[in-house]
């Protein structure tokens, strides 16, 4: 229920609906803490949503609540870089290779202490080793590179170009919350950053994107001077 044409108010479905409610809400946000980036204001935003239990994973956090949004004060800890080393060493996840997950986490909000970390995948291709760890705090807007690893197991030949999806999930006191990332079983092409010159190699040879029809895939052949 929004603005409509004519000074009136009307019913619609939809990101023509949706995107001028979670701008508003923003610009709430933002008023009451002038201070803040547009990040944390977004975060605010996510983290105070009611969450959808039928379709959790699915809708981000959940929908919007702008009285939360105003009058509740959250963490909002994400994951803001993934590393990882192998049995090894060579940077690429193979048959049965034990695979040390580092996580960097960024806590946009409220400080948060006592922090339980587990690390989950449905996938049929790993098996978890050490999948929970413990980060007794993490302070607002603090970035900490987590010194003590993530540990899975790589299942007997694996499909190569095989993605995993991981999630994480993160609990502190009441703050429950979760972010996602994943990693590629043997991939089938690899970056190259030399000088002024950045390319994708496949392994069968080419080069630039593996699939012209997914230009998410690699970066191309790109010149860094432009």
């Amino acid at each position: 229920y929004s603005t409509y044409h004519n000074g009136t108010y009307g019913y619609l479905s939809g990101t023509s609906q949706a995107s001028p409610l979670a701008a508003g809400v923003i610009g709430l946000v933002q008023t009451q803490h002038p201070a803040w980036s547009s990040r944390q204001a977004a975060e605010q935003l996510r983290i105070t949503s009611d969450v959808i239990a039928a379709h959790y994973g699915q809708l981000g956090h959940g929908r919007i609540n702008a009285y939360r949004a105003v009058t509740e004060s959250w963490p909002s800890i994400r994951i803001s870089k993934v590393d990882f080393n192998d049995s090894d060493q060579d940077k690429i996840i193979e048959s049965t290779e034990t695979i040390n997950v580092y996580l960097s986490l960024i806590n946009y909000l409220v400080a948060a202490s006592d922090v339980t970390l587990n690390l989950s995948t449905t996938d049929p291709w790993v098996a978890a080793g050490t999948s929970n760890l413990f980060l007794p705090a993490i302070g607002s807007m603090e970035e900490i590179t987590m010194t003590v690893p993530f540990r899975f197991q790589v299942a007997s030949n694996p499909p190569r170009g095989h993605t995993v999806e991981f999630t994480l999930t993160i609990t502190s006191g009441n703050y429950q919350d979760s972010d996602h990332f994943s990693l590629t079983i043997l991939p089938t092409f690899g970056t190259i950053d030399i000088g002024n010159v950045e390319l994708t190699v496949t392994n069968v040879g080419r080069i630039g994107f593996p699939n012209s029809a997914d230009l998410t895939q690699g970066l191309g052949f790109k010149y860094k001077s432009g």
